[in-house]
């Protein structure tokens, strides 16, 4: 008969997959343990309970891993991470510390520290490398979008988006198949990734800077090569460039000496650089408008401007609607 030490050993080995943590049943069914010998190591504090049937064999607080096999192996094999749980497993952004777990709609959907979720729908989820099973990043996505503001919905589907860890083409078919509370903006918002725009700052500049005021798009997200190193541009209008900043990327030293580089690399070469924030895009886009309208004059490209509104601010597209 092995020693309660080497049984301990032997459960260390046996939970290195589910990082560190056992369920009950495999003990009893798997290993051929009996509660006598899960309530010695619980009595000699080699393991703990984390819930009611699930042991961490070791001791102190657990990591967010350990949390989600613990959370799984507890609401059953039908489980999966859900919500916010499921998109830190998938390493589209970190979660908070509540567990979020999805179970068929006949099971129970009560357990002590664990948001559970129920559903009569099929529960579509695969395991990520290492880790429980997890609803796919795609629904995950719009189950968490649904409880947020249309802004914050939109700067979560387009991060994730343009992290490529969500697929355009599986969330478009999520999409359509799923019940989405901000399906309109989030549909345009796929219909400009599609075209190349991959921030938020990048739709909202195209919208209301360039196609407001029916100006050129261009192409977007175009890659060249400067000095043996590859950038990507945002826009590309014939010889403009065209640079949206967002607060990611360009709000440390490091960003700004790299974004001026690139820019003085360009105007050397015979393409000025136009470069828009936050406040231009949002609170001055006919300002902006105009200033792409004048560079564009200078480089001999061919546009028609057009008034945003009846009250554009743009000069341009002002002095164009008078004539």
């Amino acid at each position: 008969m092995p020693t309660s030490i080497e049984l301990h050993k032997q459960a260390v080995a046996a939970s290195n997959s589910q990082q560190g943590v056992l369920s009950h049943r495999q003990l009893i069914g798997f290993m051929g343990w009996d509660m006598n010998m899960i309530r010695a190591q619980l009595n000699a504090d080699r393991w703990q309970r984390v819930h009611q049937g699930v042991y961490a064999t070791s001791t102190g607080i657990l990591t967010i891993e350990a949390r989600w096999w613990a959370a799984h192996l507890r609401c059953g094999d039908r489980s999966a991470l859900d919500g916010e749980s499921a998109l830190h497993a998938w390493r589209v952004r970190s979660s908070t510390s509540t567990i979020e777990v999805v179970v068929p709609n006949w099971q129970n959907g009560h357990v002590p520290e664990i948001s559970v979720r129920r559903t009569r729908a099929p529960i579509v989820s695969r395991s990520p490398s290492g880790l429980p099973p997890a609803l796919v990043p795609q629904i995950a996505l719009l189950h968490v979008s649904n409880r947020l503001s249309t802004s914050k919905a939109l700067d979560l589907v387009g991060g994730a988006l343009q992290s490529g860890r969500v697929q355009l083409d599986a969330f478009a078919g999520a999409l359509a198949t799923q019940r989405v509370k901000h399906r309109k903006v989030l549909t345009a918002l796929l219909t400009e990734h599609r075209d190349g725009l991959t921030t938020s700052i990048e739709v909202a500049g195209v919208n209301r800077i360039l196609k407001a005021h029916s100006l050129p798009v261009g192409f977007g997200q175009q890659r060249e090569h400067i000095g043996g190193r590859s950038v990507i541009r945002d826009r590309v209008i014939g010889k403009l460039l065209i640079e949206f900043d967002g607060r990611v990327g360009h709000a440390d030293a490091t960003g700004r000496f790299r974004d001026l580089n690139r820019d003085n690399a360009a105007l050397v070469s015979g393409r000025p650089t136009l470069r828009f924030g936050w406040v231009d895009v949002h609170e001055y886009p006919c300002a902006a408008a105009d200033q792409v309208a004048h560079v564009l004059n200078l480089l001999e490209i061919p546009f028609d401007m057009a008034a945003c509104k009846p009250l554009c601010q743009s000069e341009v597209a002002r002095f164009r609607q008078r004539a």
